[in-house]
């Protein structure tokens, strides 16, 4: 190639590192520019003196207005239901549903701390394999989330399990 041609080459390619260059330069300073650009909007909208203010303050009083007007309905409709109900049926179950759910919780402890640990047969020490489980163990699965899994043993007629406890997502 002759000079001519390798000079215009080496020139854009020049040209394309300075626009790569501007591109990663405002990646690189993103926040930065947006703060500044809010500052400069803010100092505007304090400085001028046209009528956008009014036009923003209205706005935003009439967003936090149709907020409120709409949680407004929302409690009315709930409290439409609540009035079948007196304040002792309300704290009676939620004291149920505080009970259940200590309950649930320990009771899901306790399986964990009682067939955590089942790697061989307590009864021959043989190995393990694992069977299908039972509509029962599929049931504590979900209600207690757990990992209920159902093994038996190669040598003798041991059955057993072994719960753990699902890792959450």
């Amino acid at each position: 190639m002759s000079e001519a041609g390798k000079s215009r080459k080496r020139r854009s390619k020049s040209s394309s590192e300075s626009s790569r260059h501007e591109r990663s330069f405002i990646k690189h300073f993103r926040f930065e520019l947006m703060v500044g650009s809010l500052l400069v909007l803010g100092i505007f909208l304090l400085v001028e003196d046209m009528h956008i203010k009014t036009v923003v303050y209205q706005g935003v009083v009439t967003l936090f207005q149709d907020i409120t007007e709409l949680i407004n309905r929302i409690f009315i409709k709930f409290l439409g239901m609540v009035d079948v109900f007196e304040t002792s049926d309300i704290v009676g179950i939620v004291l149920i549903v505080t009970a259940v759910v200590l309950y649930t919780s320990r009771v899901r402890q306790t399986a964990i701390d009682r067939y955590g640990d089942l790697s061989s047969c307590p009864d021959c020490g043989g190995d393990l394999h694992l069977i299908h489980r039972r509509p029962m163990d599929r049931l504590a699965t979900k209600i207690f989330r757990l990992k209920v899994h159902r093994y038996q043993c190669k040598a003798c007629d041991y059955e057993g399990l072994r719960i753990r406890a699902k890792r959450s997502r």
